[in-house]
């Protein structure tokens, strides 16, 4: 074997050995929003974010994608100054809570990388099936910012599984 065949075999064997490692995962950051995630294996390609200005300095905009298990979102709503006048923290997280379909099975406060942070689970009947979500809805007050990170689940145990925990480890911002 000569010196360039090896090289070669041995490029294509590193390479081979990347794509197996990475296999499936979909890391997603965006600069705008200062954020990383890394959704599950088998999503679809992320759909660019769905941007609706509510004209009263609230914008928000939506990540999101799917695979045969369900769907994986990340919300990020930001608040102008003015906005904050007509609305604390806490009356935002509750709102942001009140979004959320269906009954709520289970809602805890906690805290994200030093944040205030809500996380939830829901049961929904949507069309011909029973849904569930999980939730965590970050409070970054320096920001202003508000990230509901959401799980959309066909089978109850998936909102448990390693590839929907992953995806909430996952997180950065």
């Amino acid at each position: 074997m000569t010196k360039n065949t090896s090289l070669l075999v041995l490029s294509l064997l590193c390479l081979l050995i990347v794509s197996v490692a990475c296999k499936g995962t979909k890391p997603y950051s965006s600069s705008t929003d200062k954020f990383s995630i890394t959704f599950p294996s088998g999503t679809k390609e992320i759909v660019l974010p769905n941007v609706k200005d509510f004209k009263n300095g609230i914008v928000e905009r939506r990540y999101n994608t799917t695979n045969k298990n369900g769907g994986y979102e990340v919300v990020v709503t930001t608040f102008s100054e003015e906005a904050m006048k007509l609305y604390d923290s806490d009356k935002i997280m509750q709102i942001a809570l009140g979004f959320e379909k269906g009954k709520i099975l289970e809602k805890n406060e906690t805290s994200f990388q030093d944040c205030p942070a809500i996380a939830s689970r829901h049961e929904f009947n949507a069309s011909t099936r029973t849904s569930y979500v999980r939730s965590l809805i970050i409070w970054v007050d320096s920001e202003k910012k508000l990230f509901s990170i959401r799980a959309l689940a066909y089978q109850k145990p998936q909102l448990d599984s390693a590839e929907t925990n992953n995806f909430y480890n996952s997180f950065q911002f």
